[in-house]
């Protein structure tokens, strides 16, 4: 066939419409595409449409993307711009084999390349009109694919930015607890440093009183024994006040030294059953040897008060502890009562005197390191604020417990004691 007739070219393009419309279908276009390659005596077909951004033809949807010796075919396409239809040889994008090629151009830019064969011109030149209605169905499936990209992306940006916010707000909430443990940890330090400078001008104050009677009474019997009076009652009394500073000494170290062991979990207990009446009217006893005529010292005891099961030696210093308390917060005298009774399936001890109390809202203070009551400060009573401290961790150890009752400012002090029972007799 060298020419088609008019009744010729309305069949051949009825036919070539309904092949190229499957084109139009992305699962079938590349047979679409060989299949109305064939009909037209190619052995395959490329399509390319016309992009307005790059002002140059790409190609169109489910086609090949890549061309072998790009620079022949870009020259061939533009050849086919210029003139319509163009015939060449090109490596084709298969096989990459050098193939005759037959390439038509529509008035929108689009363009048709037939690969292989022996395609007639007339017959090609029927698709033109068809061209524009493909290349537009293919740039709406572009425009598609784009919008239903940019939807993804937008999702995804969307649920990015919403992972953002929350990691912001993690983050957020990581920085203000940072900061409020930054703070915290400020506020710690600062107060252990308060706490160390407390504890060295309380200790040092402490320490420096014993230390000074110790080396004025040792100064006095140098001096005494210098002039041969080693042997007379006042050598005594100096040696008795040596004597008694050496042992407030002693104390002051072994509070300090208790306090250590307490910090790192190292008091060690050795329990048996103790008669808290008994060792409570011991220290009681050597009390009241050196009291004054101002004092007086009285135990009483609500039988039967039950042994307890502890350690006699930590238990003595508990005693002891809360008994010099009564005395040294009681400048002026006054009366100073100890009371055993059993209490709550255990014994209680409250150690009562007429001292100078405890103000209002500082009963608790009393029993942190070093913690003394404001008007024991004002009023330059000794002490380096340990033994209350010292009570409570010991007691607390002992499965018991420890608190203190007073009304307020010179309105007195009661120290409470209370141990579990041994469950053995009762005394």
């Amino acid at each position: 066939m060298s020419s088609l007739n008019s009744q010729g070219s309305h069949a051949l393009l009825a036919e070539l419409v309904g092949l190229s419309r499957w084109l139009a279908v992305p699962e079938r276009r590349l047979q679409a595409a060989r299949g109305l390659a064939q009909r037209l005596g190619a052995d395959d077909l490329l399509l390319f449409t016309h992009d307005p951004e790059i002002e140059g033809v790409l190609p169109a949807p489910g086609f090949a993307r890549t061309l072998p010796d790009g620079r022949s075919w870009r020259a061939f396409l533009s050849a086919v711009q210029t003139h319509g239809t163009y015939h060449g040889e090109l490596a084709v994008p298969s096989d990459g084999s050098q193939q005759s090629v037959l390439g038509v151009a529509a008035d929108d830019g689009t363009l048709v390349v037939l690969l292989g064969g022996a395609p007639l011109p007339e017959e090609v030149l029927v698709l033109r009109p068809l061209l524009p209605m493909l290349a537009a169905a293919l740039r709406g499936e572009v425009a598609t694919r784009s919008a239903t990209a940019q939807a993804v992306l937008a999702e995804q940006s969307n649920a990015e930015a919403e992972a953002l916010a929350l990691s912001l707000d993690r983050a957020r909430a990581r920085l203000e607890a940072l900061a409020h443990e930054n703070g915290r940890l400020y506020r710690e330090a600062q107060e252990a440093v308060r706490a160390r400078d407390q504890f060295l001008s309380i200790a040092s104050h402490e320490l420096r009183t014993p230390l000074t009677g110790m080396k004025s009474g040792v100064q006095i019997l140098r001096r005494m024994h210098d002039r041969g009076e080693g042997s007379s009652p006042r050598a005594e009394q100096v040696l008795q006040r040596v004597e008694i500073a050496v042992d407030r000494l002693s104390e002051l170290t072994q509070d300090l030294l208790d306090v250590a062991s307490l910090r790192l979990g190292r008091l060690p207990l050795h329990l048996q059953s103790v008669d808290l009446v008994h060792l409570a009217k011991h220290v009681a006893g050597e009390r009241r040897e050196y009291l004054d005529a101002r004092y007086t010292l009285e135990v009483s005891v609500v039988a039967p008060t039950p042994m307890v099961l502890g350690d006699p030696t930590r238990l003595e210093q508990v005693a002891a502890n809360v008994l010099d308390n009564a005395i040294k917060y009681s400048p002026a005298g006054g009366n100073i009562s100890v009371l055993l009774e059993p209490h709550d399936g255990g014994a209680l001890l409250h150690v009562r005197d007429s001292g100078i109390g405890v103000p209002i809202g500082c009963v608790e203070t009393i029993f942190e390191p070093f913690g003394r009551a404001p008007n024991a400060q004002r009023q330059h009573v000794p002490g380096m604020g340990l033994g209350l401290f010292l009570c409570r961790q010991i007691v607390e150890q002992h499965a018991g417990r420890v608190w203190v009752e007073s009304p307020g400012e010179n309105c007195g002090t009661t120290v409470n004691v209370w141990l579990p029972a041994a469950r053995e007799k009762c005394v």
